[in-house]
C-alpha cells in the first residue's frame, strides 16, 4: 500500500506549507540535525574505551543506531530448551526495556539547543543520556509506583514516536521499564541535572572488580543490592534506595549504616551535595 507522504506528515503536524516544523526537522530531516555519541568502556569509569563512535542524523535514524549498538555490545547467555535441541539467547537486560528507554530519551529531550545524545556502556551499567532535565515535577520511579498523568515536553515528537516506534505512552512506558527490570532483578536508576538527564541500567552479569568480589561476601540481600545500586549511581539518596529495595526509609538507613561500619562504603561531601564511594 502506498501512502501520500505529504498528507501523512501534515496529519502528524510536522509539515506546514510544504516545510518541516521544528519537530519535523529533528524527526525526519536529512540534514543530520542531531549528534549521538556511542561508547563502550572497559571499566566503570570513562578512562579506557573499547569502542567509540559518533553518529549524525535525525531522531528516527539515530534511535535505530542506538538500539542496534546496545544489542551488539551487551552480554548474552545461551540456554537449552527442554527438548535439548533448541537454543535461546537471553540478554542481560530486557531488550524491550532498553528500547523503551532509548526512545523515551529521544522523545523527551530538549531540542532548542545543540543536541547531543549519549549511549555509554560501562562494565557495571548502561547509561542513556539526553539533553535537558527530566521534563516532569515527578521522579521517574513515581511513574512505577503510582498512576500519574505525565507532562510531555515534546508532544508532537512523542506522539509520532508512539505511532512509528510502537512505544508505550510516557507514564506507562516508564512503568514497563521498571517492571521488566524488576522481573529480572536488574536495578534501574537515574541522574537528573539541569543540563541533562541520564537513565541507568545496572549490568547483572558484569565483570566485577576483584576487590569488590572479596568485600561483598557474606552480605545480606539488602546490603548486596545497595552496593550494586551505589556502584551504578553514587548519588543515590536514602529515600531512593528505600524505593528500589521496596523497604522503609528506616531500613535503607540501617543498611547504609551497616555498610559504613563494615567499611564497604563511605560518604564523600555533605548530606545534600555529596555522594557514596564504594570501597
Amino acid at each position: 500500500m502506498e501512502y501520500d507522504k505529504t498528507a501523512l506528515l501534515e496529519r502528524l503536524n510536522v509539515l506546514r506549507s510544504g516545510h518541516l516544523t521544528n519537530a519535523g526537522r529533528v524527526l525526519f530531516s536529512k540534514n543530520q540535525p542531531i549528534t549521538l555519541k556511542l561508547a563502550v568502556f572497559a571499566t566503570k569509569h570513562k578512562t579506557t574505551f573499547l569502542d567509540i563512535d559518533t553518529k549524525y542524523g535525525n531522531i528516527i535514524t539515530l534511535i535505530d543506531e542506538a538500539i542496534n549498538y546496545v544489542i551488539k555490545n551487551i552480554r548474552w547467555r545461551v540456554i537449552i530448551d527442554e527438548d535439548r535441541i533448541h537454543r535461546r539467547k537471553i540478554p542481560e537486560i530486557p531488550i524491550d526495556a532498553l528500547r523503551e528507554a532509548i526512545v523515551n530519551s529521544f522523545a523527551h529531550a530538549r531540542y532548542d539547543l545543540p543536541v547531543q545524545h549519549e549511549l555509554s556502556i560501562f562494565s557495571n551499567r548502561i547509561a542513556i543520556t539526553n539533553p535537558g532535565s527530566f521534563a516532569n515535577d515527578f521522579r521517574p520511579d513515581d511513574f512505577y509506583l503510582r498512576d500519574i498523568h505525565s507532562y510531555l515536553r515534546n508532544e508532537t515528537i512523542a506522539h509520532t514516536l508512539y505511532l512509528s516506534k510502537g512505544i508505550e505512552a510516557f507514564g506507562s512506558g516508564l512503568k514497563r521499564i521498571y517492571s521488566l527490570c524488576k522481573e529480572e532483578d536488574i536495578f534501574v536508576t537515574y541522574v537528573n541535572q539541569d543540563t541533562d538527564f541520564t537513565f541507568i541500567f545496572s549490568r547483572k552479569y558484569r565483570n566485577t572488580e576483584s576487590s569488590n568480589v572479596t568485600n561483598t561476601k557474606g552480605l545480606t540481600e539488602n546490603e548486596s543490592k545497595v552496593i550494586d545500586l551505589l556502584t551504578s549511581d553514587p548519588y543515590y539518596t536514602a529515600d531512593e534506595l528505600a524505593v528500589h529495595l521496596d523497604r522503609s526509609l528506616r531500613t535503607a538507613k540501617r543498611v547504609l549504616s551497616s555498610l559504613k561500619t563494615k567499611k564497604l562504603i563511605k560518604r564523600v561531601g555533605s548530606t545534600k551535595t555529596g555522594y557514596w564511594k564504594v570501597n
